[in-house]
């Protein structure tokens, strides 16, 4: 699982990176909690799935607003750098992206979205690549493409 320095070793950091997170709003399309805490699994650290789900979780349903509850259609990535740990495999990513879907509640749906910025770590456990940390540095409802 080695990985060198240099231009390619970041590609393949933000490569990595941008599969395991795309795959983390994937586990919540699951039907079961079960489903959704083993699909995480496969992406993020064991020691990260329990406050990863809670964080996403709620950021789905949203308590201030009567529950409603978010459906996400697309994940956009505005900027992604990664930089491999020296003396490490492991990559250190700073990653700001975009979340768009719809809200239902009330009785009607809307589109939202909303930018992140975060930094992660990718390490590798048991053999295979997962998201090992998560720190959220900003989250802010941006408006949405294409409409209200």
């Amino acid at each position: 699982m080695g990985v060198r320095e240099g231009t390619g070793a970041r590609s393949i950091g933000t490569g990595l990176f941008t599969k395991l997170h795309r795959s983390i709003y994937r586990a919540f399309e699951s039907e079961s909690e079960d489903a959704i805490y083993n699909n995480l699994a496969k992406s993020v650290s064991q020691k990260l799935i329990g406050p990863l789900y809670e964080e996403v979780y709620q950021s789905l349903i949203l308590r201030d607003e009567g529950g409603a509850i978010s459906r996400i259609n697309r994940v956009d990535y505005i900027e992604v750098s990664a930089i491999a740990i020296e003396n490490s495999n492991d990559f250190k990513i700073s990653c700001k992206w975009q979340v768009h879907g719809n809200v239902r509640h009330w009785g009607h749906s809307h589109k939202r979205s909303n930018e992140y910025e975060a930094d992660y770590t990718l390490s590798v456990e048991n053999d295979l690549w997962k998201i090992a940390s998560s720190s959220v540095n900003l989250q802010k409802r941006v408006p949405s493409p294409n409409g209200k």
